[in-house]
């Protein structure tokens, strides 16, 4: 547990109280430090998370996600919170949270315009690359009931590409899915390597949120 905290305070990040003796151990070994950060002039690397090294996330020793919400111009790494069936939820310290079944965002909580729940296509539809599939998307609407959105997507197959994730490289297929419903359009991206691991995708949340940009930091 002190070595986590140590790596953490390295990264510069709030660390939970958690990093003490207490009933808050186990979730600080999951619940990693939230780090909101100005994202200034590239949205894909705010400091200090931009100078995070694959030291640093062996040290911290568990599973992590980093997140840029980019048009929120955020960040932060997040922990496994919970699983349920083949959805994990990831969430930072203050709750925020994504849930992803297979790395394809199926539901956000504390963000604005919050993806309520989603019916998506899985992993293994997107990678092949091509076809056109439906995904619903709900959102809370009036009295907080959810309405459903409805998209028409389309696949395309935007060929490899050699990606670095800190510090890593792999060797990928870049898959596109443009999505419309209506006046509302999105185009979602997803970087898949060899193994069938979706390493990097940037994919749409709500008008309000934008797009998350999701790196899988796990070797």
């Amino acid at each position: 547990m002190k070595r986590l905290c140590a790596a953490l305070a390295l990264l510069g990040v709030t660390v939970l109280a958690g990093c003490g003796n207490g009933p808050n151990q186990e979730i600080a070994r999951t619940m990693l430090a939230q780090a909101r950060l100005s994202v200034g002039k590239s949205p894909q690397a705010p400091a200090p998370l931009a100078g995070l090294t694959r030291a640093q996330v062996d040290a911290l020793g568990v599973p992590l996600l980093r997140v840029t919400a980019i048009k929120l111009k955020t960040q932060a790494l997040v922990g496994v919170y919970g699983t349920n069936g083949p959805v994990t939820t990831w969430s930072t310290t203050d709750k925020t949270s994504i849930a992803l079944n297979g790395g394809i965002v199926v539901a956000t909580r504390g963000l604005p315009g919050d993806l309520m729940s989603a019916a998506v296509p899985s992993l293994a539809e997107i990678a092949a690359g091509a076809g056109v599939l439906a995904r619903t998307h709900y959102y809370l609407g009036r009295n907080d009931q959810t309405e459903p959105v409805v998209f028409r997507c389309t696949l395309a197959d935007a060929g490899a590409e050699q990606i670095t994730v800190v510090g890593l490289a792999y060797r990928t297929r870049h898959v596109t899915e443009t999505c419309v419903s209506g006046s509302q359009s999105f185009t979602n991206d997803y970087w898949i390597d060899a193994r069938g691991t979706l390493r990097r995708s940037v994919q749409w949340i709500s008008p309000q949120t934008g797009a998350l940009e999701i790196e899988n930091l796990v070797n």
